[in-house]
């Protein structure tokens, strides 16, 4: 069940995506759809280019393509286009050289784009009402850690190097407390460091 609790999740979270993109589509530029009076017959977007970030699940994300391009195809009255690029430098060039309308994607991968000036936020999601969620360090109860800095030259694991709040926001954190940077590793810092899958 929880898949599909995800996939309608999804579907309509790109849904309001692409009526926003098709919305801001329509009011720029001439489209040639407007008459002198600048009224708009329809909308200009003819076919709707969506990224969606890979995750582990290929199979389960080739069904959510097909099941999303046939969705919103029918809600938007257009054609409607899923990739899904296997690198996240796919989705920056592809929106620099115009041939992607919307990606849903990770924070990670928003910030990037965002840095590139390839793109803007359109929608967020909320977390529990909020647009952000926490990162927090965690030791076993009998350790004797009062922060962070206590952890030099100890080992440490990180969820995944991919991942925002289990990798990306704990390094922030290591860097802003002056432990990492761009002269000093997480070697450098503690013993070993261990990153899961």
């Amino acid at each position: 069940m929880k898949p599909r609790i995800q996939l309608l999740s999804r579907l309509v979270t790109t849904a309001c995506l692409a009526a926003g993109a098709l919305l801001f589509a329509s009011c720029g530029g001439d489209g040639g759809d407007g008459d002198a009076n600048g009224t708009s017959g329809g909308l200009s977007l003819k076919q709707l280019v969506i990224a969606l970030k890979a995750n582990k699940n290929p199979q389960h994300m080739l069904a959510e393509k097909d099941e999303l391009e046939k969705y919103l195809g029918e809600k938007l009255n257009r054609q409607v286009k899923v990739i899904i690029p296997t690198s996240s430098a796919v989705i920056v060039e592809s929106f620099k050289n115009g041939t992607l309308d919307i990606g849903y994607l990770s924070s990670t991968d928003a910030a990037r784009n965002l840095d590139e000036a390839a793109a803007s936020i359109l929608l967020i999601h909320l977390k529990n009402g909020q647009p952000h969620y926490n990162s927090i360090w965690l030791s076993l109860k009998d350790k004797e850690y009062d922060s962070v800095d206590d952890l030099a030259g100890k080992p440490v694991a990180f969820a995944s190097s991919s991942s925002t709040s289990g990798y990306l926001i704990p390094t922030w954190d290591l860097s802003k407390r002056g432990h990492v940077g761009p002269e000093k590793a997480l070697t450098d810092y503690f013993s070993q460091t261990i990153y899961g899958t």
